[in-house]
């Protein structure tokens, strides 16, 4: 099924063509038919265009297809001249918390399963507002995205251990009966 507006660029033979790419969770759909390997690595060379030379915070959950589908967004994101922070395997308030301590100007989770999530975060870690998903699907939907030199590509930075951090302030702001 090819939507009004939708620019096919290549051969379609399952799921749909997408005008519009964001829903109100951030960009979703059938792990393997309509969120694949190759749109996810698209997705990261858009999202990786608008801050080139940037410091992402990236992260998943559920299982192996997300995490399929995070190293896909980590290429994209490379190939754009940024450097990734993998925060690995944690929860989305986990994630939230790494994008907002760090400073990072753009976080991106992927929840996996049957139906996929592709969550983003702005600075501070808050939901990525309506400019930034405009500007991502533009990016897209134009085939636009900045191309990293073969000399300046970053290496992917293991911060997966954030997750002791996040627990650490969880305990540190509980009330005291709870602090462990």
């Amino acid at each position: 099924k090819i939507e009004e507006n939708a620019v096919l660029r290549e051969n379609l033979q399952f799921g749909k063509t997408r005008a519009d790419y964001f829903d109100d969770q951030g960009i979703s759909g059938e792990t393997g038919v309509e969120i694949t390997p190759e749109l996810c690595a698209k997705i990261g060379a858009a999202a990786g265009s608008l801050f080139p030379d940037g410091r992402i915070g990236i992260a998943y959950c559920e299982g192996n297809s997300a995490a399929m589908l995070c190293d896909a967004l980590t290429a994209g994101l490379l190939s754009a001249g940024c450097q990734v922070m993998n925060f690995g395997e944690c929860p989305q308030s986990c994630w939230s918390f790494a994008v907002g301590f760090g400073g990072l100007p753009l976080g991106i989770h992927v929840t996996g399963g049957l139906n996929c999530v592709i969550r983003f975060a702005e600075e501070g870690g808050l939901p990525a507002g309506r400019d930034l998903q405009r500007r991502i699907e533009a990016k897209l939907q134009r085939g636009e995205y900045n191309r990293s030199s073969w000399n300046s590509v970053h290496k992917t930075l293991d911060m997966s251990g954030v997750s002791m951090l996040y627990q650490n302030e969880l305990f540190r702001f509980a009330p005291n009966g709870l602090a462990g």
